[in-house]
């Protein structure tokens, strides 16, 4: 865990934002269920790069 807020990247930070806004939004209040889907978001975006072909 980063030790204070300047070791988080702004486009960790902004990716935060977004997905907290959209929940936000639509009303929801549970944090967990925020934290779950930027968990979710982050493992599809892995698995995605996992299975694209290397180029190079």
């Amino acid at each position: 865990m980063p030790d204070k807020q300047d070791d988080i990247t702004e486009e960790i930070l902004m990716l935060a934002w977004a997905i907290t806004a959209k929940h936000l939004t639509r009303g929801e209040k549970d944090v967990t269920r925020i934290v779950a889907d930027a968990i979710l978001q982050e493992r599809l975006r892995w698995e995605n790069r996992l299975h694209q072909p290397q180029q190079g």
